[in-house]
């Protein structure tokens, strides 16, 4: 007697491959591949959950991807956000045997493969690029560059890179003339004067900046279009990673930004309790608004993040100095910002070992924070606190 082997309606098997996609495990994409091999009929779904999301590349797989895509310009297709881990660079991007072959870096197989893959990307809409703060890679900074050719990227990150200077940074960004959102976090300068004023991008759709950590951001500041409508900043570089001779943040630059609409300024508190520990960790939040001229800000935030990185803590109250905060909560209530409707402070914490600490003092920790804000709700500016704990990141 022949036994029948149970079948699942495809809409069923479908939604089974769309939940698979959904998991935030390091075998997903192994799952996912191995679905494509089961079914003909689940190969088109396994595709677009495979292609669609390419993030967290790293080197060697870079080039057989390339040319998967250059193969296929189905797949190419599919990919709307795209991520480069670069570790070893240029090694790996320069290929060394091609190196005393070739003095253009274009002639490298990772070159050729990425010129031939970049028509295929017809709906690439997001890209983010991480160094792992290598020194200066001319080929890497022209890898990235070469993605301006795709027209329909509106939205780059650009994380852990060094620059020679800020002109390199406007080099590599400016050919991206349709970017909507541009990240910058976590990156350095070797040469920090900008020879001269620099607009970053020709400022036709870019709208969004964000940056984060990164050394000088008031010297990026300076080099961005002022038309941007949202803004977020910090926290600046950790105290602990900056050099003595290394100038202070100045955040004059700020008064440039008349259209701002949105505005976050954050701040974190890394390692409390130790040398690392920085305890004038909000100093630099009322600084920075005290220089803000758009008369447009309706929303502002203030996310706090504290990594206690498991020390141990008599009080977690004790870390947050209001002083700073009421003077922004001045600076709100004096009428700088008359379209201002809501201010959003959350705190985070991460980390942290003594969840008995927590339990005790959350709510206290939410009234000192609504306690630093007197005078806003006064001046009709609604102020909602939230505050939770957070497992390590």
């Amino acid at each position: 007697m022949q036994h029948l082997r149970p079948r699942l309606p495809l809409d069923i098997c479908l939604r089974i491959i769309d939940a698979i996609r959904e998991e935030d495990s390091s075998d997903r994409i192994k799952t996912l591949s191995a679905c494509a091999l089961t079914s003909r009929a689940w190969l088109p779904r396994v595709r677009v959950h495979l292609y669609q999301d390419v993030r967290g590349l790293r080197e060697n797989q870079l080039l057989p991807f390339l040319r998967t895509i250059a193969a296929s310009p189905e797949l190419g297709q599919l990919v709307q956000l795209f991520g480069v881990h670069f570790e070893s660079c240029p090694s790996l991007i320069w290929y060394p045997p091609y190196k005393s072959k070739h003095r253009k870096p274009q002639s490298a197989p990772i070159f050729v493969a990425l010129r031939q893959a970049l028509p295929r990307f017809t709906r690439l809409d997001w890209l983010s690029f991480h160094s792992k703060n290598l020194y200066p890679c001319d080929e890497m900074l022209l890898f990235v560059k070469m993605f301006s050719a795709v027209k329909t990227v509106r939205d780059l990150e650009l994380e852990s890179l060094v620059f020679e200077g800020f002109c390199d940074l406007v080099k590599l960004v400016n050919p991206f003339v349709q970017l909507e959102r541009l990240a910058v976090s976590s990156c350095n300068w070797i040469d920090l004067p900008a020879p001269r004023p620099l607009d970053l991008t020709k400022g036709r759709a870019l709208r969004f900046l964000e940056f984060e950590q990164n050394l000088y951001e008031h010297g990026l500041l300076s080099v961005c279009p002022s038309t941007v409508d949202t803004l977020h900043l910090g926290p600046p570089t950790y105290h602990f990673e900056r050099n003595e001779e290394d100038p202070d943040e100045d955040y004059k630059v700020l008064s440039r930004y008349t259209d701002l609409e949105t505005l976050s300024l954050r701040a974190s508190l890394f390692q409390p309790g130790t040398p690392y520990a920085n305890n004038n960790w909000l100093e630099w939040l009322p600084e920075a608004l005290s220089n803000v001229r758009s008369m447009n800000v309706s929303n502002f935030d203030i996310p706090l993040k504290i990594y206690a990185e498991g020390a141990q803590l008599d009080s977690l109250r004790a870390l947050i100095d209001r002083s700073h905060l009421l003077r922004i909560d001045e600076i709100l209530s004096s009428g700088s910002f008359p379209n201002l409707c809501v201010a959003h402070i959350t705190l985070e914490v991460y980390d942290l070992e003594d969840l008995e600490l927590w339990e005790a003092e959350r709510e206290g920790l939410v009234d000192d924070l609504a306690a630093s804000f007197p005078k806003c709700p006064g001046a009709g500016i609604d102020v909602s606190i939230t505050a939770w704990e957070c497992p390590a990141p």
